[in-house]
């Protein structure tokens, strides 16, 4: 899974790159910076939040799936719970925003915000995954294989 996350989003990167070069001089913007030494070391730290936030939320997508053991089903949970419920409960609640998993596992793919740190994200969607692979785990062996 990771191998395939790493080529994806080296793949989106190569793309968004080359789409913002295409871009930049009908919009007016200053492509100078883009290849600098600085331009290229954030790249770097882009592509790797990006890469660590996409694992995490295939991690969660792998838990959900051994959870109910219904692909449709897991999909449906996971994107009701990920761009539809945490927004209303975010929306309702602001202080909710720091303790939801799919906001702090997309904060990890920003590198962080002013509002919720870096490593306040990576702790706790590692929490959330280990507990949800602890749990799915003991479910697994415990399930009947033929059911």
């Amino acid at each position: 899974m990771s191998l395939f996350a790493a080529i994806m989003v080296a793949f989106t990167a190569v793309m968004t790159i080359v789409t913002s070069f295409a871009l930049a001089g009908k919009g007016g913007v200053e492509t100078a910076n883009w290849l600098s030494g600085d331009g290229v070391k954030l790249l770097g730290e882009t592509y790797g939040n990006v890469l660590l936030s996409t694992i995490c939320f295939g991690a969660l997508g792998m838990i959900l799936g051994l959870l109910f053991r219904s692909p449709i089903t897991a999909i449906s949970i996971g994107v009701l719970w990920s761009l539809i419920l945490e927004a209303i409960l975010g929306a309702a609640i602001r202080s909710t925003l720091q303790w939801l998993p799919a906001q702090n596992m997309g904060n990890i793919a920003e590198g962080g915000s002013t509002t919720l740190s870096y490593s306040h994200s990576i702790l706790l969607s590692l929490a959330y995954l280990g507990v949800g692979l602890a749990v799915v785990g003991f479910l697994f062996k415990r399930r009947d294989v033929a059911n």
